[in-house]
């Protein structure tokens, strides 16, 4: 716990990070006409296992209708959001997700969205942070480990007075750096650059 708190505090100039990606997103998505929450669900959607900035590129390629290969189950979901007529019950569906925490779900996922919407107390727990909290990363698909994990960052959260989301971004970025890994970068400028569909 302590070397949790210690990787906040020297995080803590990235506890914006979320915020300022839901803004990014809304900047994107107002202008066209595009919902920000199916955009937010749909690029979650696609997250699973890519950089951030192959994620990015990602979502720009899905609102261009341009299909990815290797990329069938996230790219089958995502697309779902995006452009199925039921796309908003799916993004719904996932936001209750990062809710409820039910048995057999994506939490990662889930969380991820939850944050680019706005809704910062869901963590989001991938790969790095396993790392960080000293578990395996198989502790990911456990529900009982992932609201545990959750509830031991919105506790340092609430010890910083951060909000849950802002802590893990702390967390995250705090240590990549100690790994000698980028951090996930500037998500937002990321965004912005992107040639996006109409």
């Amino acid at each position: 716990m302590k070397d949790l708190i210690q990787l906040a505090k020297s995080g803590l100039a990235y506890a914006g990070w979320y915020e300022n990606a839901k803004d990014a997103i809304e900047a994107i998505c107002v202008p066209r006409g595009w919902d920000s929450i199916r955009f937010a669900c749909a690029l979650s959607a696609l997250s699973p296992r890519v950089a951030v900035k192959r994620n990015v590129s990602l979502m720009a390629a899905l609102t261009r209708s341009e299909p990815q290969q290797g990329l069938k189950a996230t790219w089958g979901k995502a697309d779902r959001i995006w452009n199925d007529p039921q796309g908003m019950d799916l993004a719904d569906d996932m936001l209750n997700v990062a809710d409820e925490l039910p048995p057999g779900s994506a939490f990662k996922t889930a969380c991820f969205a939850a944050n680019l919407t706005g809704n910062y107390e869901p963590v989001t727990l991938d790969s790095w942070m396993t790392k960080a909290m000293g578990a395996p990363l198989k502790s990911m698909s456990s529900r009982p480990w992932y609201r545990a994990g959750t509830e031991t960052i919105q506790g340092i959260a609430e010890e910083l007075n951060q909000t849950p989301a802002g802590i893990q971004s702390s967390i995250w970025h705090a240590y990549a750096f100690q790994n000698g890994r980028k951090t996930m970068g500037n998500f937002a400028e990321l965004l912005l650059e992107q040639k996006w569909g109409v």
